[in-house]
Formats: structure tokens, C-alpha cells, sequence
């Protein structure tokens, strides 16, 4: 009888094994998408929701050997009573928390108890379910792991896993050494395939960044960022130091098409009425004075048009007196249902703005001299130059003489890129004083400057703070 029952689980032992290799050849095939090619490794593949992805695939193409790998992760007997979900039901996968927020989360972990009662207490079913569902997830992710590591084993080209692992974990700085363990483990790339990996895809950045730039309807932001590299055991030989750098991106214009592009197209007429210009030819020139003059006359918005009427500039404030009083005032809590929306003046419409990183420069963004390095190594790494440069190539750069380059920065980074222009104005090419630049702070620096600017206008001064009708005083009424 024994001898029998040993054939017959060596027989549907032999069986399983079978059809378990036939599915796990049936995953090395190249179609499924499971090869993870170093040298054309695209940034579109490092950021797929890869767990999730691999999780389908695995259960649609290998459900046998799916099934086996989550029940030995959860062999204990007690175990499958306990996990066993209140409602008696087990939940759908739609049910599950998102991948996206689950991707490589907290594994592992203490147990919660609960107690087996029939109270019926929502509240402990509901932590339940979180813990239940978390849990599932977690199971999931260390299955695609293991089933992962088979078909790495069988098919080293076959290492989707391992080679999104290995990016990542070079990525943040994790130890060479560490990533060789993870790599005999089963669990990563070698070094030499990541940095295949990284070459191939700084090859696509620099052709999505030069794609973009050739159009000239791109603009640059660019900032300091310092790094410091801490060592743990200082020594005369290896000592911490400290590197200041420069990191960029490339913004594409929204609302520039073929029907308006020309408007870029105007740096020589912008410098024509520069006052910087020594030698004009269009005027009047440029004056921010006047232009802000003439702001102010066409403003209806701070103009009273109505005498009856309060201005669009004194219902805002009107309205934001109202808001201070109903959120930070007790007395006026029951008002909160009457204080609407503030009045639209000029909406703006929401559009999501595409953004290309630049490669960063290790450059200190200190003086002028260092601005214009990073303007010259921005405009070589978009691939525009000007055409009288000797270093211009026909073939792959694009002339940018004629057309002007937004620039965003800091107010900083605004004051060397005009320190340069200033002391170049004299120079004879437009490449070399800087003329296609047109600086343009970000908002948040628009806001900084106009703070400031109330600061020392109305509140910094002694004699604006003794005054009645000071702001200083209105402020203290408020």
C-alpha cells in the first residue's frame, strides 16, 4: 500500500513539475514583454506601475504556478482560518489597494490579533480589511519576486525585475558591493548592465532635450543644488567635502504654435530699443517706468468706474477681510455659509506643462562667469548655437541668432544674468551679449520681490509705522 501511494505522488509530483517548466518556458518567451534589453532601456519602462504589469502577466500566462508560489508563502494551515475575510468572501483584485501606491511599500511586519467574537464591531472589521488587503498585496509582490527569480535563473535576458531593481537601487546611491550581492541573489543586474542601462537612457534624454530645444519654442529654469558628501571615519586621505552644482530643465511654451512662433522671432528688434544697446535704432526705447505708467492707465481692475460701486481691487480685499474674520474668529463661525468664492478677474486655465530634466552640470552658480557657463552648456546640450561660431554644426544644431530664449531663476540668478549683459552690451555678435536672453523670474520670486518691496515702502521705515493711516496701523486693526 505504501509502496503504492509513494508512485502515486511521485507520479503527480513528475506531473506538476512538468506543466509548472512548461509555464515558466511559456514566460521566457520574448513576447510577454519580460526581456529587459540594457542597451535600448527606455525611461517609459522605469516608470511603469512594473509590479502590477508583472503580476498580470504572471497570473495570465503562468496561473498554476502562481497559485503554487502564493501557497507556499502562506503554508501554515492556522493561517488560512485566520486570513479568511469576515464577509466570508475572498476580495476581487479590483478591491485591492492600488499598485501604485504599493510598489516596493513596507514588506513584512508583526501580525495584528483579533479576536474571534461575533459582536459584530465595524470598526475592528474595517481595520481588518486594511490589514487583510495590505497583506494580500505584500503576498503578491514577493510572488512576482520569487517567480521572477526562476526565469532570471533559466533566461538571464529574461530580467525585468532585476534590471528595474538594479537601476533603482544605483539610482540612490546604494553600495557597489551590496548591489553584486543582489545581483548573485538573484535580485538585480550587474554593475557593467546598469550602466549599459544608464547610457542608453541619457542617449534618449538628450534626444527627447534637443527635440524640443530645436524647436525654439522651449524655455530654460535652472538653480543651484548643493550635495554633500559625508564620510563616516574622516581622514587626511578621505575627508567629507561639499559640492555645489547646477541642475536645469526644459519647459515647452504653451500657447506657441506655427501661427505665432514669429513673436520669438525678435531678438534684433528687441535690441534695436534696449537702453542697454549703445548704438539704438528704433524709439522710443524700452522703459519699464513707462510701461508700468501705461499699465496703471489702462487698469480698470484698481479703478473705481462706478460710484456706487466698490473696485475690483476693493472687493477682493473686502473679501479677504471676510475670510479672516469667519475662519479666525468664533463670533463670525455662522457666516461660513455665506462667504462664496472670490470674483474671477482673469482665470487661467489649467494645462499640464511638459518638462524635460537637463543632464546636471557641475558648475557653482555663484558668479557671472558661472551663468554664462550654464547658459553655454544648456544651449549646447539643446543643440542650438549661433550660426558664426566656428564649433556650429549644420547638420545637427539649430541657428538661434534671430529668435530670443525665455530664462526662469531665482531674482539672484536675474541680477549676474544683468550684471553680464551689461558689461558685454559693447560686444559685436548677439551670441556674446547674451541678447537673445529674456529673463523671467518664477512667480513665487515675483511674489518675494513685491513682499520686499512693501516691506521697506511701508513697514521697515519708523516713520510709516507711527503714521494713522500707515498700512502698519490698518494691519494692527485687522
Amino acid at each position: 500500500m505504501r509502496t503504492h501511494i509513494h508512485w502515486l505522488f511521485s507520479w503527480a509530483a513528475g506531473t506538476l513539475r512538468r506543466e509548472l517548466c512548461k509555464e515558466v518556458a511559456e514566460l521566457l518567451l520574448e513576447h510577454h514583454s519580460l526581456h529587459f534589453k540594457a542597451t535600448s532601456a527606455t525611461v517609459e519602462q522605469l516608470e511603469m506601475t512594473f509590479m502590477s504589469q508583472l503580476a498580470v502577466t504572471m497570473q495570465g500566462v503562468a496561473p498554476n504556478l502562481w497559485n503554487l508560489v502564493s501557497a507556499l508563502l502562506d503554508s501554515r494551515e492556522y493561517r488560512h482560518r485566520k486570513m479568511l475575510h469576515p464577509a466570508g468572501h475572498i476580495p476581487a483584485p479590483e478591491d485591492t489597494p492600488s499598485q501604485n501606491e504599493m510598489d516596493l511599500g513596507e514588506l513584512g511586519g508583526d501580525e495584528p490579533y483579533f479576536e474571534d467574537n461575533n459582536d459584530g464591531d465595524e470598526e475592528d472589521d474595517g481595520v481588518f480589511d486594511l490589514w487583510y488587503l495590505s497583506a494580500a498585496a505584500n503576498c503578491n509582490q514577493k510572488t512576482v519576486v520569487i517567480i521572477s527569480i526562476c526565469m532570471q535563473n533559466t533566461n538571464k535576458r529574461c530580467n525585468c525585475l532585476q534590471g528595474w531593481m538594479g537601476f533603482f537601487m544605483k539610482s540612490t546611491g546604494v553600495p557597489e558591493k551590496v548591489i553584486k550581492v543582489m545581483a548573485h541573489a538573484g535580485l538585480s543586474v550587474n554593475l557593467s548592465t546598469i550602466y549599459n542601462m544608464v547610457t542608453s537612457i541619457l542617449k534618449e534624454i538628450s534626444r527627447d532635450i534637443k527635440r524640443e530645444v530645436h524647436t525654439l519654442c522651449a524655455a530654460f529654469a535652472y538653480d543651484n543644488f548643493d550635495i554633500a558628501f559625508n564620510v563616516a571615519q574622516p581622514t587626511l586621505e578621505n575627508h567629507s567635502f561639499f559640492v555645489s552644482t547646477t541642475s536645469a530643465t526644459v519647459i515647452s511654451l504653451y500657447g506657441v504654435d506655427e501661427s505665432n512662433e514669429e513673436v520669438l522671432r525678435s531678438s534684433a528688434k528687441l535690441w534695436a530699443s534696449d537702453p542697454k544697446n549703445p548704438s539704438p535704432s528704433l524709439f522710443p526705447l524700452m522703459n519699464e517706468s513707462r510701461s508700468f505708467l501705461m499699465l496703471h492707465k489702462k487698469d480698470t481692475y484698481n479703478q473705481q468706474m462706478n460710484p456706487t460701486q466698490l473696485s475690483g481691487q476693493e472687493e477682493a480685499f473686502a473679501w479677504h477681510i471676510y475670510a479672516i474674520l469667519i475662519q479666525h474668529n468664533q463670533n463670525f463661525k455662522h457666516f461660513a455659509d455665506k462667504l462664496d468664492e472670490p470674483e474671477t478677474i482673469q482665470r487661467i486655465p489649467i494645462h499640464k506643462t511638459n518638462q524635460i530634466p537637463c543632464c546636471s552640470m557641475n558648475i557653482k552658480q555663484s558668479t557671472t562667469d558661472r551663468n554664462i557657463e550654464v547658459l553655454d552648456n544648456l544651449f549646447h546640450q539643446g543643440g542650438i548655437r549661433d550660426k558664426s561660431e566656428v564649433n556650429f554644426d549644420a547638420e545637427h544644431d539649430v541657428d538661434m541668432t534671430e529668435h530670443v530664449i525665455l530664462v526662469h531663476g531665482d531674482l539672484l540668478t536675474k541680477e549676474w544674468v544683468d550684471s553680464v549683459r551689461n558689461s558685454q552690451k559693447i560686444e559685436h555678435t548677439p551670441k556674446n551679449r547674451l541678447q537673445y536672453v529674456v529673463f523671467l523670474p518664477g512667480l513665487f520670486h515675483y511674489k518675494m520681490a513685491c513682499a520686499d518691496a512693501l516691506w521697506c515702502t511701508y513697514i521697515h521705515p519708523k516713520e510709516g509705522c507711527e503714521d494713522d493711516n500707515s498700512l502698519y496701523q490698518h494691519i494692527g486693526i485687522l
